[in-house]
């Protein structure tokens, strides 16, 4: 398993491979979006020309995931299949996802997207399984007092620059909220 923790890590991690698993997880939506956004971009790069979403709430049918993961697309396409957790991943999920493992082939990749991992998740059996196959991107924290450097650095970015007092203001304004932020 490829575990990372920077941003120029997880775009250097995507440049050599679509792994058959990428899992992104982080406190911030922004940036767990985002960084979902460049896998998806890096699958339509290399083909991966279809994509199915599944949202995965408290009553989900694990069924529905390995059907996913095995069905041929009616095209013959590569698929990539974007699952959403709407909370801690449970044991269930691991199981489904360690099952669908060995079936993906070259033609099906995962991506996860949800919350940060706590160790009770990462240290169980079924994560354990999936680590040869595994690129797992936890996105960095934004702290408060790190918020106005990280505006300039989003601002430089669009060749835009902001005085100190105006970067404070903001990250007061949005009182920590990167999505607003973003805004």
């Amino acid at each position: 398993m490829t575990t990372l923790r920077s941003v120029d890590g997880f775009e250097r991690a995507l440049a050599r491979g679509l792994p058959p698993i990428v899992w992104i997880s982080g406190d911030e939506p922004l940036l767990v979006i985002e960084a979902a956004d460049a896998v998806r971009a890096r699958a339509r790069l290399i083909g991966f020309a279809e994509r199915q979403i599944i949202d995965l709430g408290a009553r989900f049918d694990f069924s529905l995931l390995t059907e996913a993961t095995r069905s041929m697309s009616l095209f013959g396409e590569r698929r990539l299949v974007d699952i959403r957790l709407a909370g801690k991943p449970s044991k269930e999920f691991g199981d489904a996802l360690r099952e669908a493992l060995p079936t993906l082939g070259d033609d099906c990749r995962l991506l996860v997207t949800g919350d940060r991992l706590e160790r009770a998740t990462t240290g169980t059996a079924w994560f354990g399984a999936l680590e040869p196959a595994l690129l797992w991107y936890e996105t960095p924290r934004v702290d408060r007092d790190a918020l106005p450097g990280w505006l300039a650095s989003r601002l430089a970015r669009q060749h835009q620059t902001g005085s100190p007092a105006v970067l404070a203001l903001i990250a007061d304004r949005t009182e920590g909220n990167l999505l607003a932020a973003h805004q």
